[in-house]
């Protein structure tokens, strides 16, 4: 999918929700990322980043975010009746927060990497937070290499 293209798929979704009454946020997409912002970004992760992942942020956009918000009294159908708002984000800048916050976790609740509960956690790159603690990541193992994998 072109930059345009995902623009408009994004910007007629928002036009959906608007139309439906929900608090959709203004749409962020800024421009691609440079060489110079990725590299800095892999040393201070003192990683390679995935190609599949330096590709979305050096092709496509650096800072991606997109939010709504549901009204009140509105019901989802089950599995989502839960569900209140969304939202798609990526980024240079929260890739390092998000990373972080990760090996946070490690260091204090998954610390065993011989563990199968806890190396579920390591040698991953965190680049999403859910919103519920949780984050979606890019697996760095060989076997797993740029698989997208969800850290509960």
């Amino acid at each position: 999918m072109s930059p345009d293209e995902f623009r408009g798929a994004i910007e007629a979704i928002q036009r959906k929700l608007l139309s439906r009454g929900f608090d959709v946020r203004p749409l962020i997409i800024e421009p691609p990322a440079s060489h110079d912002d990725l590299e800095a970004l892999e040393s201070r992760l003192n990683i390679a980043l995935p190609p599949t992942f330096k590709k979305l942020l050096c092709d496509f956009s650096r800072h991606v975010e997109f939010r709504w918000f549901a009204p009140d009294g509105i019901d989802f159908p089950k599995p989502f009746q839960s569900n209140f708002c969304g939202d798609l984000h990526w980024s240079v800048d929260f890739t390092e927060q998000f990373d972080a916050d990760k090996n946070s976790w490690i260091e204090n609740v998954f610390p065993n990497a011989n563990d199968p509960y806890d190396a579920v956690w390591h040698n991953k790159l965190a680049f999403y937070e859910v919103g519920n603690g949780d984050y979606l990541a890019v697996d760095l193992s060989p076997d797993h290499y740029e698989e997208i994998v969800y850290l509960p």
